[in-house]
């Protein structure tokens, strides 16, 4: 009897580590599956992400040369400024002039 008693709980405890085991492994194996589906995902989402950061680097690079001919171009701007400048200064010099020459005109003109 107690020999039977050993052989029975024997194969209880077996069969009972043999479904645990096959719960593990069924839990193993799902955990498996979503890290795999995780993984995938996280690779989508990573190839996204170096999509939009290679767009936004070829956008930075395309601004710094548009910054660079801008620059550029202020710097035209304001060869450009100085030299209309230089222009309004000597109109207003010539303005300044006529009115004197007007003046004088005038003056000329009461004395007759």
């Amino acid at each position: 009897m107690a020999y039977g008693g050993y052989e029975l709980a024997a194969n209880k405890m077996q069969a009972q580590q043999a479904e645990i085991e096959a719960k593990l492994l069924m839990h193993i194996e799902e955990i498996r599956s979503e890290s795999n589906a995780r993984i995938d995902d996280l690779h989508a989402e990573l190839d996204e992400l170096t999509a939009i950061m290679t767009d936004v680097s070829e956008k930075i690079e395309s601004i710094r040369e548009e910054l660079q001919m801008t620059s550029e171009s202020i710097t035209g701007n304001d060869d450009t400024r100085l030299a209309l400048q230089a222009q309004i200064h000597a109109l207003d010099k010539q303005l300044e002039e006529l009115r004197a020459a007007i003046r004088k005109l005038e003056d000329a003109a009461r004395v007759y």
